[in-house]
This record gives C-alpha cells, structure tokens and sequence, in this order.
C-alpha cells in the first residue's frame, strides 16, 4: 500500500475539502490528509445524500463577480456571485458541448463558456449564442441549478430535489 492512500473503500472528502482550504481533506475516518485507493461513484437521485447540505466555500471568501469551481458527490459544480448579490451555483458543464464553465469568463452577471461562448445569466439561462446573435437561445438552453445558502459563515449547497434543514 503507497503511504498516500488510505487503503479502504470508503468515500474521500478530497474534493469537498480542495473547495474549502483543506477543511475536509482527507477520508472520513483518516487521522491524517491521504487520499483514498478506491474510486467513487455517483450518488443516484434516489439517494437520501443528496437531499443533504454540504459547505461549500466560506462566505467571506465570495465577493461580488468571484466565479468558486468545485466538486460535490462526484459532479463539478460552481458558485457565481453576482454583482447584485445573488449567489447562484449550478453544474460546471456547458449544457451545449459539456466544456467545464469554470474555465470561461464571469463578468458579474453572465458566465461566458469558454468553447463556443454561450453566455448565461444567474438564473443559469441562456442569453446569448454567438452563432446566432439575432436569435433567442432556446429555452431549454439552460444550465442546471441547484440550492445554495449562507449559514455560519459558510455557502452550503443541496444537489437534491427535496433538500432536508440545516441544522
């Protein structure tokens, strides 16, 4: 066994705590930052975690127009703090060609993909297509957006439909 990895099956926080300074850096149960040897999957829909909240990035960190990339349950996600203050975070995947988002521009109110440079709002609607700038995107040419609060100084996010209470 290589001294980095934990050697067990259980789910790293790695990615949780890369978002969060090292908050949660290693596995559930290591005493120390290793990562572990078993690869995850996916939580599926039906799965009570995802329902949970999660911290995210702590609030004194997002400031108007800061973009904060990170990775949940084994999806990429970001959080976007809009000039206005709406905080908005949604999957880090271009629904259009699957570019990661996080790569593109925000200028405080529209994050630019930075493939084909579909631009979207904070609501995760697309406002603007390039190709076809006289054009209205379509509809369902959306990002997908889940929830987010501020709670204890922290950005807390729920992946799920039916998201339980924050203690």
């Amino acid at each position: 066994r290589r001294p980095d990895t934990c050697g067990t099956n259980r789910r790293p926080l790695a990615s949780v705590g890369a978002a969060m300074g090292g908050l949660a850096s290693a596995c559930a149960h290591a005493s120390r930052p290793v990562a572990c040897s078993m690869a995850t999957t996916r939580p599926s829909s039906s799965d009570p975690i995802v329902n949970e909240w999660f911290p995210v990035v702590t609030a004194s960190d997002v400031t108007p127009g800061s973009v904060h990339p990170f990775t949940l349950l084994d999806d990429r996600y970001v959080l976007l703090a809009g000039d206005d203050g709406t905080v908005t975070v949604a999957r880090d995947t271009c629904p259009h060609r699957g570019a990661q988002l996080s790569l593109g521009t925000f200028d405080g109110t529209r994050l630019q993909c930075p493939y084909h440079g579909w631009e979207f709002d904070l609501t995760g609607r697309c406002v603007y297509q390039p190709a076809q700038p006289e054009l209205a995107p379509a509809e369902n040419a959306r990002l997908g957006t889940v929830h987010v609060k501020q709670a204890y100084d922290l950005y807390w996010v729920c992946v799920g439909d039916e998201p339980r209470n924050l203690p």
